[in-house]
């Protein structure tokens, strides 16, 4: 069914566009290029693909306001499925309105121009999606009014719209069906006619006997075959289109509120980011985006408030709340999120919760909703191939996360803390008025004010005002229904880091190599070297010697030993009479065998081997060479089974198997036998493949077989059950097998039963007491109602409950179990479990899900099957009983279980750990700290211990513990601190030395250039002294010849009394050059001695920064000898001298400030003292250059002088006594002033020697000083 719509949403105002696109993409000729990008965005105008659909009842129109932006991704596509017919449309007899967003709406009328017809016919051509970020008005829309939102963005948002053509087809309820069948027919074959150019096969007349009437979306009437096969046609030849279809409306716009509201809340809180606890208690969003959304989660918004009150029991629980994680169930076992670094030891401090929560929006994601990134899943591939996986593994989860929360309540949240542990913890709603209801139960528990997340005090006083605006303030106040990170991964990756992970605490194939004998001396051990090293040498080495066609040598033997963590030994053995040709092709392949998380390596290749190991003695009895040992685990064919011996020069041989034994044969038995018969320890592995193929352990890519590989061929077939007199035994008291089915209690103790016991025709049987009899095997898989068994005093090696489904007893002591098979079912009823005396040799997971549990005893308590070696080697810790809350007796004597006595529950009230019978038993170390808190002997010979005085005492240690820790990490940060300030002033002063080392270097740059200057200047003055000394002798020669021109120069004696004046004028001027010059040198020489005073000054300096320097390595040393003597005596200071200290610290730190302060404005004044000297360097430099130009026109002014005394001295004979008593004066003069010239050159030449030296001086300080430096750095770095 089917209304028609009535549309207003301008579809038709440009089709020529959409047409032109539509045979673009019919030719198979669009490609992506800006003018189809540029084709494309007028149609998200034309057809409002951004807008939402209103619906009111009679027509569907766009939303006023653009639910999505336009910039968005715009896909076309053909349609290429059949059309899509629909019936009893616009039906008025139905009750359900289509147009109308609420369907159960019954008062809205349908519009009388949507007319009902028979069928619809939507014949699509092509189908437009369209997908973009919400709108920025969208996104911010905050108005809670429902009405006003589908008024502005409408109802429903399509993700899908078809365009094409839609007919309408009227009055078919009153012809046959042979009539609709031709109608049909005609119809298909003129819709295949336009659609893929079909010719029609038949004669129209007959189908246009009949003709219905046809109408389209417009009200045209298509009455005749000519009408409608053009309207077909032109929709898929000429591609004329509309829209005919919205689909895709599964979202409201209910749904797209609360979508746009996650949306700023996945950028505000970092929704997409897993969370981690690191090291310091503190939850970190990390930094990449471990999970993608295939769908957006749901969202509630509520307006509850409530009180919780909690007691956390562990520290990871204290550290989760205070981080606002919460664990639904309580009991959730922390192993589920193995890369938590947050122990979870039993808290130390007696302190509740108190916590005030609203919750304004549940946000809540399914796991199915959610996949991982592909980087995430990429990193863990990576990790996993690694050699080192757990250690990768942990790499990558700090990275992305530990877990992320399925459920988060946003709103605000209160607390405080009550320390009182009576206090019972609970939920309690608070209603309205929420104020007053809160203060009733804040004066109940006695709290004055609370805490925000941000530490922030609120007074009572404050809080009714914070309640009321609570609404516009949004934070994260809870995360609950936390899931492990990886365990949102695809199933083989999680498979493969439970592997890993190995929480069993099983053998692994650690890794695997192959060494090439050729060339070896085989008579030498050979040292095999393990890459990467291994952690620890907990391991075991099997191996074999095999041919260059990979098959086992039977007289070659191969043993290993001398395990370190980066190599171990070969040593080769050989039968009697065997020669091995070395030069032929003999390899060693071996294997390691170990627990992988101890060891820390786990090669990629052969993780999915299950590996199983056990040691035993054997004791060897004389002329003979044949044994055998029970497994603890049933074999089977295709196994591979690997033997090694631990006593030199023991070869042994599988010669055979059965279900649960190993047959074995011991070569080269040279023991010497004496009054005791000698023991050989003997280690069996066997491996099996998870997919039950042959388990050949893989090296380098290929496949070799080390042991043996368990075959038909050496199947011994299993030895024929023992169970002669307990058949007779039974037969005879019970002959009839209907007797057998109505017995629910069957005892048989002390009849001296041997072998096997086969109970499976009791299946009613409720109770079974077979104890102090020789029984090595016991069938009870039938009895699923036994809820009581008592087997002690046998000779069992396996006990199978996995079918007594309510078994709440088993005694079972004294035995030789080393397995015990249990249900997860079973654990909800077992009550009791005694296992002493037994051949167990594990930690106490496997007891970790006893739940209901009240007695447990897993101890050793008989002396003489200790002697012989059979004894119970339960080891570790006490820590998987944390959850048994019900464990009222529990026994650990004689075993190697050593801690987690703070994990027991307080329900504990018989308790028994001696180490009376094994006096090398680990459990010695409870001894020693429980020993002191019997009552009384008697009470400890009864196992009765106050355990809650240990664990009061145990608290107060820890809460002692962490006090001295929190004061020595104090102590630490603030003794950083200080170094951390004196590390920054020592770099300061050293910045201060480099630049006043550069200081001295320009320095001595300036003199060297001043010196140069001088001499460029003294080379000058020679030069011109000597040009002078010329121009004497020219003018004496000029005289000479003035003697012999005399008389015939008379008449041109005014003339050269002229030239002579003029002459001395020039001489006047150029002893007022000379005047000139020497005030220049005078100022020279005064700006050296200001460069004299700065050396003083900066040497001055430099002493100073020494003195400073020594005073700070003072106050260093006098700081840590008080700094250790703190930390020598912080477990005897208490709080309020901590805090004395700290201030005195900060007293200190404020001191060193201040003087830093200092230093940093002396810094200044240096710089501007470096830059006054550079100003005063460019003058001295200006004022050379001048007086290099003011020489050079001197020089030319003589030229032109000794040129013009050339020309017009002819003849100056009276004249040239007066004129020579001039120039001799002005010579001695001249010479004088030369002499005091060259005299201060040398005074110069002094003062720069000695400003050098200096300099020197001070930089060999500085250098002192950087040593002394470096070695307070070096004692710093030793502290």
């Amino acid at each position: 069914m089917e209304q028609r719509i009535k549309c207003s949403n301008g579809n038709n105002d440009n089709p020529d566009e959409l047409s032109k696109f539509i045979t673009t993409l019919k030719s198979k000729k669009l490609k992506e290029s800006k003018p189809i990008k540029e084709l494309l965005q007028p149609l998200i105008q034309q057809f409002k693909l951004n807008y939402g659909l209103f619906l009111d009842g009679f027509r569907i129109e766009p939303s006023r306001q653009a639910i999505l932006i336009e910039d968005g991704e715009l896909n076309i596509s053909l349609y290429d499925d059949q059309s899509i017919v629909y019936t009893s449309v616009n039906d008025r007899s139905s009750h359900v309105n289509l147009l109308s967003f609420n369907p159960d709406d019954n008062d809205v009328e349908l519009d009388e121009s949507l007319q009902p017809s028979d069928i619809c016919i939507n014949f699509p051509v092509a189908e437009i999606t369209f997908t973009a970020d919400l709108s920025e008005s969208f996104s911010n829309f905050t108005n809670d009014d429902e009405g006003k939102l589908h008024e502005m963005y409408g109802h429903l948002l399509p993700r899908k719209i078809l365009i094409g053509g839609k007919l309408f087809i009227h009055g078919l309820e009153s012809v046959n069906s042979n009539q609709i069948d031709i109608f049909n027919s005609y119809l298909t074959w003129v819709y295949n006619s336009a659609k893929y150019k079909k010719e029609i096969p038949f004669n129209l007349s007959v189908a246009q006997n009949f003709f219905p009437k046809i109408t389209t979306t417009d009200g045209i009437n298509l009455d005749t075959h000519e009408k409608l096969t053009d309207w077909m046609n032109n929709l898929y030849q000429d591609n004329t289109i509309e829209i005919i279809s919205y689909n895709n409306l599964k979202l409201t716009l209910e749904d797209w509120v609360k979508y746009s509201k996650y949306v700023k809340w996945v950028k505000e809180f970092q929704l997409y980011q897993g969370l981690i606890i690191d090291q310091n208690f503190e939850l970190k969003i990390c930094e990449e985006n471990a999970i993608e959304l295939i769908n957006f989660p749901n969202i509630e918004s509520n307006d509850k408030f409530y009180i919780e009150i909690l007691e956390p029991t562990t520290i990871l629980e204290e550290s989760l709340i205070n981080n606002n994680i919460f664990l639904i169930n309580k009991n959730e076992d922390m192993n589920s999120f193995p890369f938590i670094k947050v122990s979870d030891d039993p808290s130390y401090q007696d302190i509740v919760y108190f916590l005030v929560k609203c919750v304004r929006y549940n946000v809540s994601l399914n796991k199915n909703n959610i996949k991982p990134s592909e980087n995430f899943k990429k990193e863990i591939e990576k990790a996993l191939e690694s050699m080192k996986p757990f250690m990768h593994l942990i790499k990558v989860f700090d990275k992305y996360g530990h877990f992320i929360p399925s459920n988060i309540l946003l709103g605000k949240s209160f607390k405080n803390i009550i320390e009182n542990s009576s206090i019972i913890p609970k939920k309690i709603d608070l209603v309205s008025p929420v104020y007053e209801s809160l203060k009733s139960h804040l004066i109940d528990y006695g709290i004055n004010y609370l805490l925000t997340q941000n530490r922030e005090i609120i007074e009572e006083n404050d809080l009714s005002e914070r309640i009321q605006n609570i609404k516009n303030d949004l934070e994260i106040i809870e995360f609950n229904n936390i899931i492990p990170l990886y365990k949102i991964l695809e199933v083989e990756q999680m498979k493969r880091i439970d592997t890993v992970l190995n929480k069993q605490d099983k053998s692994k194939i650690i890794m695997t190599g192959i060494v090439d004998l050729k060339g070896s001396d085989i008579n030498n051990q050979i040292i095999i070297r393990i890459e990467p090293s291994l952690e620890n040498k907990n391991y075991e080495v099997f191996g074999s010697i095999v041919s260059k066609n990979n098959s086992e040598l039977d007289d070659i033997f191969v043993t290993f030993g001398s395990y370190e963590t980066n190599r171990f030994f070969a040593t080769i053995e050989t039968s009697k009479n065997t020669y091995i040709n070395i030069e032929e092709y003999y390899y060693i392949i071996w294997m390691i065998v170990g627990n992988p998380s101890e060891l820390s390596v786990f090669c990629p290749k052969n993780r999915e081997i299950q590996v199983d190991c056990v040691k035993e003695f054997i004791t060897l009895q004389r002329n003979n060479s044949s044994y055998s040992i029970k497994t603890s685990h049933q074999l089977s064919q295709g196994y591979d089974i690997y033997i090694k011996s631990f006593e030199p020069d023991i070869n042994i041989k599988l010669t055979g198997w059965s279900k649960n034994c190993v047959y074995l044969n011991i070569l080269n038995s040279d023991l010497k036998f004496n009054s005791n018969q000698p023991k050989v320890k003997v280690a069996i592995c066997t491996l099996l493949r998870s997919d039950h193929e042959n388990s050949n352990i893989d090296i380098n890519g290929k496949r070799y077989p080390i042991g043996y590989i368990l075959t038909e061929n050496n199947y011994r077939g299993e030895p024929q059950l023992e169970q002669t007199n307990t058949r007779n035994y039974i037969d005879k008291q019970y002959p009839i097998k209907e007797d057998r089915k109505k017995l629910n209690e069957l005892i048989m103790t002390n009849k001296n039963l041997e072998g096997h016991l086969d109970l499976t025709d009791f299946i009613n049987l409720e109770k079974l007491d077979c104890s102090n009899n020789k029984l090595t095997s016991l069938n009870i898989s039938k009895n699923v109602k036994l809820t009581e068994i008592d087997c002690s005093q046998n000779k069992l090696l396996n006990l199978d409950l996995s079918n007594c489904l309510n078994i709440k007893s088993v005694i079972a002591n004294s035995n030789q179990l080393n397995n015990l098979e249990l249900r997860l079912v079973n654990n909800e009823k077992l009550e009791y479990l005694n296992l002493l005396n037994n051949s167990f040799s594990q930690n106490l997971n496997c007891f970790s899900h006893l739940f209901n549990l009240k007695e447990l005893h897993i101890g050793n308590t008989d002396e003489d099957s200790i002697k012989q070696g059979i004894y119970n080697r339960f080891y570790g810790s006490l820590k998987p009983l944390k959850n048994i809350i019900k464990l009222e007796s529990l026994d650990i004597n004689n075993t190697d279980i050593y801690s987690g006595l703070e994990y027991l529950p307080d329900s504990i009230k018989n308790f028994r750990y001696s180490a009376d019978k094994r006096p090398e038993a680990k459990v010695v170390k409870i001894c020693e700290q429980l020993n002191i808190y019997s009552m009384s002997s008697n009470d400890a010979f009864q196992g009765r211990y106050n355990l809650k005085a240990w664990k009061k005492s145990w608290k107060l240690i820890k809460r002692k513990k962490a006090l001295q820790n929190q004061n020595k990490v104090e102590e630490e940060l603030a003794l950083n601190a200080k170094l951390a300030e004196l590390e920054n002033e020592k770099n300061i002063l050293q910045a201060k030395e480099e630049e006043l080392i550069k200081k001295n270097n320009q320095l001595k740059c300036g003199i060297n250039n001043f010196k140069q200057l001088l001499k460029e200047s003294d080379a000058k003055l020679k030069q011109q002294e000597d040009v002078y000394k010329q121009t004497e002798q020219q003018i004496e020669t000029k005289e000479k010849k003035l003697g012999f021109l005399i008389a015939n120069n008379l008449v041109e004696k005014d003339e050269l009394e002229k030239e002579i004046k003029a002459l001395k004028d020039v001489l006047k001027i150029k002893e007022k050059d000379i005047k000139q010059s020497e005030n220049q040198l005078e100022e020279t020489r005064k700006g050296l001695r200001i460069k004299e005073d700065e050396s003083a000054s900066l040497k001055n300096d430099l002493d100073n920064i020494r003195s400073e320097i020594e005073s700070k390595k003072s106050k260093l040393e006098s700081l840590k000898k008080k700094l250790n003597h703190k930390i020598f005596f912080s477990k005897r200071s208490n709080k309020n001298e901590s805090a004395i200290k700290a201030k005195e610290i900060e007293k200190r730190l404020e001191e060193i400030r201040k003087h830093k302060e200092e230093l940093q404005n002396y810094q200044i004044n240096q710089q501007a003292c470096k830059e006054k000297f550079q100003k005063d360097k460019e003058n001295l430099e200006h004022k050379l250059k001048i007086q290099n130009n003011e020489l050079i026109e001197k020089e030319k002014l003589i030229s032109n002088l000794q040129q013009q005394n050339e020309e017009k001295i002819i003849s100056l004979n009276n004249e040239i006594k007066g004129k020579d008593e001039f120039i001799n004066k002005l010579k001695q003069q001249y010479e004088g002033k030369i002499t005091d010239l060259n005299n201060e050159i040398k005074e110069w030449e002094v003062l720069f020697y000695n400003l050098q030296r200096q300099c020197d001086e001070k930089t060999a300080a500085l250098n002192n000083i950087i040593k002394e430096n470096e070695k307070l750095n070096e004692k710093l770095q030793g502290l």
